[in-house]
């Protein structure tokens, strides 16, 4: 009891201590101090830490730093494009997901590919890669992307427009990427594809989930996995982008008046080649999505020691942190906004 009480008043002079120390936007990398590391640093900045952690990385050598989180814990952060080719690419296999990834998200994704490594991962990749190409995503653009705007979005949007009703402009991209996400409904999908594939042995037009279940797994809880991180990932990758992307609009008018002209102009030809020929808007979106992606970061784990480009050490077992936002802001890359 007198130790808690020694204690207590002690760790809270050293919050607010540390707190007020490093809640100021210095852009270095904060100090760290026995036991509690830089989590003080982390706590004051919470709320910025993305423009804080990418303030940090355009200082610092080879714009890739150390963060002691904790008296256990040691992160790199890099917005480092040889560091990100490094992880992705050169040495792949040396870097996972990791245990402290997987264990978060199994119950909500299972073993889907957004969650998983090793052979699971490189078959869902091989056989989803199947449907990534431009006659799947033409087929997509005229048979869905058309009637769900058509029928859903642009009629919303519409009577909003005239009733001057102020809408969550987020939330309704969000339901239109995907209403609702449940295992039950996955489920059903999943029966139904099934059973379509037994009456029938092929099918005029295959589709991803067709791929996955003639590809020989027939486990249904195995295969709701992989249809849930498709869905996710579709859905929450989207609505962010297409949310950036027509909050930039409103603050540059001259974009938007360039963009409606382009649109305008390609009114009378099909969808997929109207889309395909906006040479303006494409340049916008990406733009958009330089400044802010929709996975503004990402993380993996060590499987073995390691020496990134630049030279900084990594051990086995630590978390490799890279930043698409800070990559997208760096004037090295991009030149000055």
């Amino acid at each position: 009891m007198l130790l808690l009480l020694i204690l207590i008043p002690l760790l809270s002079l050293l919050f607010f201590f540390f707190f007020f120390l490093n809640s100021d936007s210095n852009s270095k990398v904060p100090k760290s101090y026995p036991l509690v590391g830089s989590f003080f640093a982390i706590l004051a900045n919470r709320k910025r830490l993305l423009p804080w952690l990418s303030g940090i990385m355009q200082v610092s050598p080879s714009t890739t730093f150390v963060l002691q989180c904790n008296y256990s814990t040691r992160q790199v952060f890099s917005d480092n494009p040889n560091v990100v080719q490094h992880n992705l690419k050169t040495k792949f296999s040396n870097y996972e997901k990791g245990h402290v990834f997987n264990r978060t998200l199994t119950d909500f994704l299972g073993h889907g590919i957004f969650n998983i490594d090793g052979d699971s991962w490189k078959f869902q990749r091989q056989v989803s890669s199947h449907e990534f190409n431009t006659k799947s995503l033409h087929k997509f653009i005229e048979t869905i992307v058309d009637t769900e705007l058509s029928n859903c979005l642009i009629p919303i949007l519409s009577s909003a427009a005239k009733q001057g009703t102020v809408l969550d402009f987020q939330d309704i991209l969000q339901r239109f990427g995907f209403d609702n996400i449940l295992r039950e409904f996955a489920l059903n999908i999943i029966k139904e594809k099934k059973q379509r594939l037994e009456e029938k042995e092929s099918f005029d037009s295959v589709d991803l989930l067709s791929r996955f279940l003639s590809s020989g797994h027939s486990d249904e809880n195995f295969v709701i996995d992989i249809v849930i991180s498709f869905i996710t990932a579709g859905r929450d990758s989207t609505s962010a982008a297409l949310t950036w992307f027509f909050w930039l609009l409103s603050k540059n008018p001259k974009i938007e008046f360039e963009i409606l002209n382009e649109i305008n102009e390609k009114l009378e030809a099909p969808i997929f080649d109207e889309v395909k020929d906006m040479v303006y808007t494409h340049a916008s979106l990406y733009e958009s999505m330089r400044l802010y992606p929709p996975v503004s970061i990402d993380t993996k784990e060590a499987v073995n020691d390691d020496v990134l480009p630049g030279r900084t050490v990594v051990k086995k077992g630590m978390r490799v942190t890279y930043f698409p936002y800070a990559m997208g802001r760096l004037e090295m890359l991009w030149g000055s906004d």
